[in-house]
C-alpha cells in the first residue's frame, strides 16, 4: 500500500495499480471495446491490462468471461469447417495414362 492505494509488485516493470471492484467492468470495456480497443481474446485482454499497469486478483477469469459475452467477438468467432458427410477419396489415374510412364520396366 502506497499513499492509501493498493499496488502489486510486477516482475516485468513498475508496480501494478489494484483496480477497485466497482471499476473492473469499466476497465474491461475501455480496453476491449474503447477507442483503442480491437476486440481481442481473453488472455490477450488480461495481458494488455497488465501491461497498462493495472491488476486485480480475478483479472484472467474476468477477462475470459467478458470476452465470451461480447457480441462482436462471438460473430467473428472461428466457424468449424467440417464436412457434413464422410469424405470419399476419388482416384483419378488419367494423368498417368497420358504421360505414358512405364514404372516397371
Amino acid at each position: 500500500m502506497f499513499q492509501g492505494k493498493l499496488y502489486k509488485a510486477s516482475k516485468l516493470g513498475p508496480l501494478l495499480f489494484c483496480i477497485p471492484e466497482n471499476k473492473i467492468q469499466q476497465t474491461l470495456f475501455e480496453v476491449h471495446e474503447g477507442d483503442c480497443g480491437h476486440h481481442i481474446g481473453g488472455k490477450s485482454l488480461a495481458l494488455k491490462i497488465t501491461r497498462a499497469g493495472y491488476f486485480w486478483p480475478t483479472l484472467m477469469n474476468d477477462s475470459l468471461r467478458y470476452v465470451k459475452k461480447c457480441d462482436f467477438f462471438q460473430k467473428m468467432k472461428v466457424v468449424p469447417r467440417q464436412p457434413v458427410a464422410e469424405m470419399i477419396p476419388v482416384l483419378c489415374l488419367i494423368p498417368f495414362s497420358i504421360w505414358g510412364i512405364d514404372l516397371v520396366g
